[in-house]
């Protein structure tokens, strides 16, 4: 199951104008805490999944009263909120952008000391290992906040954030990170080489899962080394899932994948999906 998103406290509208709803809000409104549980009650009881990818940005849009002390306290109280709805599930979790301070703020690794991002990533390695991920992968984390685990045999998932990427030297491959490639928002010359990557190797990469756009939809690699003169043979695809908050005019929904399962000829690709939404009332 795939599923991102924020919540926060519910931002009123304008003096004079109607306010945002018990619920949540359809415009520039993140999830109140209370609907973020109702939302986890809701999946607990009523799917059935093997593991959740969690693509990341736990804090709300207002940034401008965010410290890193107010984006620890979210992680960890979003975090205790996944451990009591779903006890012992496993999670693959990725960093979103709204995770820095100030937002967007991801420094390299060899800025060190109060500057560096050890504020962050420390307690992501701490949390994320605690009760979700081996302990092997706390130094990947702590370095950039990126990881690789074995889910079976053949299967290997890699954790991405914007700034890093490294050889893909296993049999089959699983990507999830948080800015699809090819938005907006994405570095051109960093969406330019990961799609260099995705098509060298087609037959690792079986599927890639993002979020950040709020939206449900999906994205389409093709070959481009195809001549001129023919048609352009798609190469993979990236599966973008919606988001728990309805920022900005959204309902919110979570996504739910069927996947060839753990079997000794898997291809391990999406086989169908399923997106949940619910809106406010």
């Amino acid at each position: 199951m795939g599923t991102g998103g924020k919540h926060s406290r519910v931002v009123t509208s304008k003096p004079g104008s109607e306010g945002a709803g018990k619920w949540g809000d359809y415009r520039n409104c993140d999830l109140p805490m209370w609907t973020l549980q109702n939302a986890l009650e809701h999946i607990s009881k009523h799917e059935k999944f093997d593991y959740i990818m969690w693509t990341g940005d736990q804090p709300p849009h207002d940034v401008w009263m965010q410290t890193h002390e107010s984006q620890l306290a979210i992680i960890r109280n979003v975090t205790e909120l996944m451990l009591q709805y779903f006890p012992g599930k496993p999670f693959l979790p990725a960093l979103g952008n709204h995770e820095g301070n100030p937002m967007n703020s991801f420094l390299p690794d060899y800025v060190t000391g109060n500057d560096s991002m050890a504020w962050l990533y420390d307690v992501l390695a701490e949390t994320w290992t605690a009760s979700w991920l081996p302990s092997s992968v706390k130094t990947s984390v702590k370095h950039g906040a990126y990881y690789s685990v074995q889910l079976s045999k053949k299967l290997r998932l890699l954790s991405l954030n914007m700034n890093y990427c490294y050889a893909l030297d296993c049999p089959l491959v699983h990507i999830i990170g948080h800015i699809p490639p090819g938005t907006n928002d994405c570095l051109k010359a960093w969406s330019n080489n990961y799609y260099k990557i995705i098509n060298k190797y087609e037959s690792t990469v079986r599927a890639q899962f993002f979020g950040h756009t709020h939206r449900d939809h999906f994205q389409l690699f093709y070959d481009d080394a195809a001549a001129e003169d023919q048609p352009r043979r798609a190469t993979a695809v990236a599966y973008i899932a919606p988001s728990l908050t309805p920022y900005t005019q959204m309902n919110i929904g979570y996504r739910v994948y069927t996947l060839d399962g753990a079997h000794a000829a898997s291809s391990h690709i999406v086989l169908d999906h399923s997106t949940r939404r619910r809106h406010i009332q």
